[in-house]
């Protein structure tokens, strides 16, 4: 099972994080010819921690991060043309009226609204937790660690969506007390090769890649082995 994280979906990419629409068609369609089973954060969840309800090997969860605008505009359409299933981490931070987090380069029109947000997950969309400030957990305070993840839930509610049960870790920076926080919060969790060392077998500590533009060459040739490895995200 593989997990791969992108981000701004965009024609002209501005940053080493940003996709265009014709290579994330071109590595869904390039991983669908070589028979993998694209599926939900759940799914993948449910098969890291449950043997019952294993998917297959070669399976392939993809998850967007921040709530960009694009992801609905470009990538959603996309992926529902060729039949398959993505997940969402979004930073309510960046859903509302407010000042935009210092770590976003982005402008407040790049992002979804909490009513867009709503209405992607009351049509099935799959919402991840993110945080609410987009900061890395690591480096706060163990109490600023909790109101965080708390703000976060509270935004959910307040906008009617509901609370997500899987989160991403921002900058996949997490130690023993963020994962903690995050345990008593959420039943799994997502991370990268940042931050603590991880955590083998853990379902707070569930590896994906994230995608950098120097790694699309070998993300199209399905190169999972040097992709997955934690010391190059």
């Amino acid at each position: 099972m593989h997990s791969v994280c992108f981000h701004h979906v965009d024609e002209d990419p501005n940053s080493e994080f940003d996709v265009t629409p014709a290579e994330l068609q071109r590595f869904v369609r390039t991983a669908l010819d070589h028979g993998a089973t694209f599926v939900a954060p759940s799914a993948l969840v449910d098969s890291a921690t449950n043997t019952e309800t294993a998917t297959a090997e070669g399976a392939v969860c993809v998850i967007f991060d921040d709530g960009y605008r694009s992801i609905l505009e470009y990538a959603a359409p996309l992926m529902s043309e060729l039949g398959v299933v993505f997940g969402m981490a979004a930073t309510t931070g960046l859903l509302i009226d407010g000042e935009r987090p210092t770590s976003m380069s982005h402008s407040s029109s790049d992002f979804l609204t909490m009513a867009a947000l709503r209405d992607w997950t009351a049509a099935g969309g799959e919402l991840l937790g993110h945080s609410h400030s987009h900061i890395a957990l690591d480096k706060l305070a163990t109490a600023t660690i909790a109101h965080e993840l708390d703000t976060e839930l509270a935004a959910y509610a307040e906008h009617g969506i509901p609370a997500p049960d899987l989160f991403a870790y921002p900058f996949g920076a997490r130690d023993n007390r963020a994962r903690t926080a995050v345990a008593a919060r959420y039943r799994a969790a997502f991370a990268t090769g940042s931050g603590a060392p991880p955590s083998p077998g853990s379902r707070f500590d569930i590896h994906r890649v994230t995608f950098r533009r120097r790694k699309l060459l070998r993300l199209l040739c399905l190169d999972w082995k040097t992709l997955e490895d934690p010391t190059d995200d």
